[in-house]
């Protein structure tokens, strides 16, 4: 029986496993980063066909408008 048990925890110890090493905040901050150059794709799309081809001008204005 002490034979049978010897490659159960072989095989356990060998398997592969992940740590945890990020904290919630740094969860938080790589979201961020992600999402924040996608966000606009959809808005931008809208606005490109509203503005039929301007909205590159509109943020440009809106940029430096005081």
């Amino acid at each position: 029986m002490g034979d049978a048990r010897a490659p159960a925890q072989a095989n356990h110890s060998s398997m592969p496993h992940l740590r945890r090493v990020l904290s919630l905040w740094d969860l938080i901050f790589y979201g961020i980063i992600l999402i924040m150059p996608i966000a606009a794709v959809p808005l931008f799309g809208i606005a490109q066909k509203l503005s039929d081809g301007h909205s590159v001008t509109t943020i440009l204005i809106a940029t430096w408008w005081p």
